[in-house]
């Protein structure tokens, strides 16, 4: 999946979380934003990820050399899409960035949104890594519950539909919470 519908799913499973667990009107923000921000990691591992642009740009001979690295030694849809990578950002926000519960499970549903919207992809997602397979959706459903990246389903479809969850989703808690 692109950037754009990666932030779509991670901000819609965010406020899922928040609305399932009742977080306050006032932590939302913050988690919106850390699950926006965990939806798009995973692709930390792609020379051409949103993050990795925005490193090379700032700091361009250190962008340069994590993006070569990362493509190097973790391969794309490997170690950071993997269960693995998700226990590691869990113990990185539980130890090193100390958050409210709230915005740490809103974080961690974000990354996790990745791995999922990534399993629809033909090229799947290896969640076991570094053991078993990569695993796509297309081996248990058809076309066209499974496409390409950057495909006119997910840009067309999957991305306005992703938004349109979020957005009503949050409307739906702001006005829980004001009435």
């Amino acid at each position: 999946m692109l950037y754009d519908t990666h932030l779509a799913g991670g901000v819609l499973s965010g406020a899922a979380v928040l609305f399932l667990t009742g977080a306050p009107p006032e932590t939302w923000p913050g988690a919106l934003f850390l699950a926006g921000l965990a939806s798009v990691l995973p692709d930390v591992d792609h020379g051409r990820a949103a993050l990795n642009q925005a490193l090379r740009k700032s700091v361009p001979m250190a962008g340069a050399a994590v993006n070569t690295a990362a493509r190097a030694v973790l391969g794309h849809r490997a170690a950071t899409h993997s269960l693995l990578a998700l226990v590691g950002v869990a113990t990185l926000f539980r130890l090193a960035v100390p958050v409210s519960a709230p915005l740490f499970w809103a974080a961690l549903a974000g990354y996790l949104s990745h791995l999922v919207l990534d399993s629809f992809n033909p090229q799947g997602v290896w969640w076991t890594w570094p053991f078993g397979r990569r695993w796509s959706l297309r081996e248990v459903l058809p076309w066209p519950f499974t496409f390409e990246t950057g495909s006119r389903v997910e840009a067309w479809f999957l991305r306005p539909a992703l938004w349109l969850g979020a957005v009503l989703l949050i409307a739906r808690c702001l006005g829980v919470a004001n009435s």
